[in-house]
């Protein structure tokens, strides 16, 4: 570990005295330069509706977390990528290899739970609530992501189940248009050590990248000392047969051990597209994705076993009479579970049709409706309309209104027996209903210069037939029992803001606000763990005559009540990030990431125990060499 300090602090030594001395090529800074005026004409998403569209055109609100913005983060894991996008709380999750973001909320409903939907290239993973336990958010390092979408608002409309609160899609590398090689090798707190390889070329029509990343840390999940290590391998392939006809494939590999748990998993995904010469478009693809687990924390029952996903799924695009982008698509997806406390298959079959009506010079709608049939729950029908009003050049209005569902999670329906879990057992109960909600969203954004841009949106979530925990009055093996049930009622509402600044051509700042006011409608208590106020400012700024870059960060979390009760309640606090990064050559560059700068406590008091006790740890600190050539 000693060494390992030294390490970091010969890296900061060099930051100071290199600082003056080497500056970047020309031709770098123009191509610097050209990207970041590309970046504010409008990142291109997909996610939104499911075809390319700018953040400018979108009729529903939406964040991009760009690649040059991952690059310039501290984070460590995905989950903390999202920390400054409004409406997203990461807080109480730890920013280090092998943790687990499972209080992450998403426009107050917890993404854990199934509230959020999570793909990684625009399909679904295992872990939180799009299965039972494994990462959700976290089950690939910062370094293998392209970008990352986040599209607020239900849209069960297009993705089904647990898109209640919205999507966020995380997506990978692409096969590059030229030949490239980086590498990058990290130390910090907590004998973190990150060890990443990236390989891509070019041949004529035929392109392939592969990625390799390896971590470790000796914290645990939820705090105390562990023995994690991850290992992940990323490969794509894809070849044009001919203009507009590409075909893709996918093959990813993961593994993760703790000192209480290993997980393994492996997904192959490939698919076709095709562009015909009257524009419109057909995308063929599926995947096979298996996951193996094996779970043994004390006081737990034991849970070994594996579950997997199969997947195909179709969709044709075509613009008719000028104004009609019409979108439909057909999938099925089959989730097989077969471990020691739960034996399932689960098929889904779904038919979506949208069209993207461009009603008026300034005024464009989209209408969309799903139909889900589900062996275990029957048929839902989830429709959704959005519209976007260009008020004048730089003013934007959006507005959208949507059904959504989620289905029960395995927990929460399948397991054949109680399972232990700490001081209580808990049961599941096979004859829950799906969860049902309604959202709501009005939004403005205002381009105030070039420079400048503000906005600003109000949303609320109308649950209905939420899953609760309970205690049933009765015992089992000595200790108490407990089962879910559909009863509650509740909802999240709140307002979002956000400000982006171009204050001079190498100082750059970011601003984002969320007030969330929650209510479980049964007892009348604000939800649990939710900050009725969270606030964001980073500013960056960009040396390139001396290739030195400098991202700051500030993060306001509120006071929030930890028990159901609402008698419990923690402190507000302060977290301060720096991340400082020196290019040393055209192909080599070092960073220095701080994290927990102030060493906040988080909040703890009385109430909420220790840091500690939580989980939580005080300053840290990564360093990292990057070679690409």
């Amino acid at each position: 570990m000693l060494q390992k300090v030294k390490i970091v602090i010969l890296m900061l030594v060099i930051f100071v005295f290199a600082l003056p001395r080497i500056s970047l090529p020309q031709e770098a800074t123009k191509e610097k330069k050209e990207e970041t005026k590309a970046v504010e004409v409008g990142e291109v998403v997909v996610t939104a509706t499911k075809t390319k569209r700018t953040l400018a055109d979108l009729t529903v609100e939406a964040n991009v977390i760009t690649t040059e913005q991952i690059e310039n983060s501290n984070a460590q894991t995905v989950g903390d990528l999202l920390k400054y996008v409004p409406g997203i709380d990461t807080s109480l999750s730890e920013d280090r290899a092998g943790t687990n973001p499972w209080k992450a909320t998403f426009r107050g409903l917890r993404l854990n739970d199934g509230y959020g939907l999570i793909l990684v290239d625009g399909q679904r993973v295992k872990g939180g609530g799009m299965g039972e336990y494994g990462y959700g958010l976290n089950q690939i390092p910062p370094e293998m992501v392209e970008r990352i979408e986040v599209v607020k608002g239900p849209s069960s409309v297009l993705y089904g189940s647990d898109a209640m609160a919205g999507v966020i899609n995380i997506i990978t590398k692409p096969t590059p248009e030229k030949r490239i090689f980086s590498c990058v090798q990290g130390y910090g707190t907590h004998d973190v050590v990150m060890q990443g390889l990236t390989y891509g070329d070019k041949i004529g029509e035929f392109g392939y990248f592969l990625n390799a990343q390896m971590e470790k840390s000796e914290a645990a999940k939820y705090g105390g000392e562990d023995e994690y290590e991850g290992h992940h391998i990323q490969g794509k392939v894809g070849y044009e047969l001919d203009k507009g006809k590409r075909l893709n494939l996918g093959i990813n590999w993961d593994r993760n051990d703790w000192l209480y748990g290993e997980e393994e998993g492996l997904k192959i995904s490939p698919g076709w597209e095709t562009e015909f010469t009257d524009g419109s478009k057909l995308i063929l693809r599926g995947y096979w994705y298996n996951w193996d687990f094996y779970h043994y924390s004390p006081g737990y029952t034991e849970r070994k076993g594996d579950m997997g996903y199969r997947q195909v799924e179709s969709q044709y695009t075509r613009l008719l009479s000028d104004k009609h982008l019409v979108t439909g698509g057909i999938e099925f997806l089959q989730e097989e579970i077969d471990y020691n406390l739960a034996d399932k298959t689960v098929n889904t079959r779904g038919l979506f049709l949208q069209d993207e009506w461009a009603a008026l010079n300034n005024l464009n709608i989209v209408i969309g409706v799903r139909l889900d049939s589900h062996s275990e729950f029957g048929s839902e029908i989830n429709p959704k309309i959005s519209g976007l009003l260009r008020f004048s050049e730089k003013t934007r209005f959006r507005a959208s209104i949507g059904r959504s569902f989620k289905s029960p999670t395995i927990r929460q329906l399948y397991y054949l027996a109680p399972m232990k879990h700490g001081s209580y057992y808990i049961q599941s109960n096979p004859d829950l209903d799906p969860e049902y909600g309604i959202g709501y969203s009005l939004g403005v954004t205002q381009e105030i210069s070039d420079k400048f841009s503000a906005n600003l949106s109000v949303f609320k979530n109308d649950v209905d037939d939420m899953v609760i925990r309970y205690d049933i009055g009765q015992t089992y093996l000595g200790l108490p029992l407990r089962s879910y049930k559909n009863v509650a009622e509740a909802y999240t509402q709140g307002v979002e803001m956000g400000l982006k600044a171009q204050l001079i051509e190498s100082v750059s700042s970011n601003l984002s606000y969320t007030l969330l006011d929650t209510e479980d409608k049964e007892t009348g208590k604000e939800l649990t763990d939710r900050p009725k106020h969270t606030a964001g400012w980073q500013l960056n700024y960009d040396n390139q005559q001396y290739g030195f870059n400098v991202n700051w960060g500030l993060r306001y979390v509120g006071s929030m009540f930890i028990d159901s009760a609402n008698t419990q309640e923690s402190d507000h606090y302060v977290i301060g990030e720096i991340k400082l990064v020196k290019s040393i050559s055209k192909q080599a560059k070092l960073s220095l990431e701080i994290d927990n700068l102030f060493n906040s406590n988080y909040g703890c008091n009385a109430d909420y125990q220790t840091p500690k006790d939580k989980g939580r740890e005080g300053r840290t600190l990564m360093g990292k060499i990057i070679v690409r050539f």
